[in-house]
């Protein structure tokens, strides 16, 4: 799933939560957490994969289930704030909307990064971040151009769609840092 994607879900997911929990819209730091919760396995995974080598690929460690629940659980327990809160809760989203992409494709449901390091993950073959990239976006052209990625297309839009709307009528947090 692409960066974009999963800001819309986690926006989408945050904005849900705040609003029912709280009463309220998300907040600018908060909307800042989720953000980076949004991206943090990516960000962190995909690099010592593909550049570093550290990896076997760019959803292991920081994708399992094990290492989100136990860090993000870590982070709400102790320091329970909205903006953990968000943090935790982008993060935790992330790794369902990584299992949406192959279904969308027509590829089933895949959950084996979830379960890292008891189930294997199949080996990245040696690249670059920017090589590996670039592969994975050309990838998504060809395959966009197919019936299974126009369905990708529409849901991906829709998504996008719902999370500008919602961010809108939040009073667009994050600008102008309210």
């Amino acid at each position: 799933m692409w960066p974009w994607d999963h800001l819309a879900l986690g926006y989408v997911g945050y904005s849900v939560y705040i609003h029912s929990r709280r009463g309220r819209p998300p907040g600018s730091a908060e909307t800042l957490a989720l953000a980076i919760g949004t991206q943090f396995p990516d960000l962190l995974d995909k690099p010592l994969a593909w550049q570093f080598h550290v990896l076997p690929s760019g959803t292991t460690l920081f994708h399992s289930a094990f290492t989100a629940v136990g860090l993000c659980g870590l982070l709400v327990y102790f320091h329970r704030t909205p903006v953990s809160e968000a943090f935790a809760l982008g993060y935790l989203l992330h790794l369902p909307a990584d299992m949406l992409y192959p279904a969308l494709m027509g590829n089933g449901l895949w959950t084996s990064f979830l379960w890292w390091p008891l189930v294997a993950s199949g080996p990245s073959r040696s690249t670059t971040l920017l090589s590996k990239t670039m592969e994975l976006f050309t990838g998504a052209l060809v395959q966009v151009q197919t019936p299974s990625g126009w369905v990708y297309l529409v849901v991906e839009l829709c998504v996008l769609g719902i999370a500008g709307v919602l961010w809108l009528r939040d009073g667009h947090p994050g600008i102008g840092w309210n």
